[in-house]
């Protein structure tokens, strides 16, 4: 502590007659004077900006040296983390432009309920005259007298034992029968218009159907 009256000069401060703490006198010790320069260890505000006058544009890529291979391409797909097991896409529609190629295909193709003028495989009638160069009907054995038409148009039968001869024919449908063994078996015959009388059966005898105006007609063909 300094003696009453003496002076203590502080920068810019000087104390004069007043007993001086010791502590604000080690405070205000350490403080620069309000007017000073620094030494060559530091920079002016003007050097630094002088220093950067230079950098005012962004650096081009290939002036970045130590660049990460991975910031010079796409990253190769093993290479992405966290990627979702599915892609599934959401809903969404395309108009047929959107498809290349599509309305061409589109074009080439017929309406969903087109139509030939054609005779159809099942039904139908035919308007004008038809030709057919060759016809080949199915032969059938058949095991007993009914005979269907849908088995063909020659049918052979044994008799084995006289009994009652069923026909399934419509109009316009024929059937030629061949009958075996009609000399020991008999026949009755269903309803029936015979052309040129009742046929008498033999050991091997061919009688022809047909059916006409909802008519069922019968000949005898012969005997061989």
């Amino acid at each position: 502590m300094a003696d009453l009256g003496s002076s203590k000069v502080f920068g810019d401060l000087t104390v004069t007659g007043f007993i001086v703490n010791p502590t604000l006198e080690a405070a205000l010790g350490g403080k620069a004077e309000s007017t000073h320069t620094h030494d060559g260890r530091y920079y002016t505000e003007a050097e630094i900006d002088a220093m950067f006058a230079g950098f005012t544009t962004t650096p081009d890529w290939t002036a970045v040296s130590n660049k990460p291979a991975t910031a010079t391409r796409w990253p190769a797909w093993t290479e992405v983390t966290s990627k979702p097991t599915t892609f599934s896409p959401s809903a969404h529609t395309h108009s047929i432009a959107d498809v290349s190629g599509l309305q061409t295909e589109l074009d080439g193709k017929a309406a969903a309920s087109h139509t030939h003028a054609y005779l159809p495989l099942a039904g139908g009638t035919l308007t004008g005259p038809l030709t057919v160069k060759n016809v080949r009907e199915g032969v059938y054995v058949s095991p007993s007298l009914a005979f269907l038409r849908s088995n063909g148009g020659f049918q052979f039968h044994t008799l084995t034992a006289s009994g009652t001869m069923t026909i399934d024919l419509v109009e316009g449908e024929s059937m030629t029968i061949h009958l075996i063994g009609g000399d020991t078996h008999s026949v009755t015959w269903p309803t029936t218009t015979w052309i040129g009388g009742v046929p008498i059966l033999t050991a091997n005898s061919v009688v022809a159907f047909w059916k006409a105006n909802n008519v069922l007609f019968g000949s005898l063909v012969g005997d061989y």
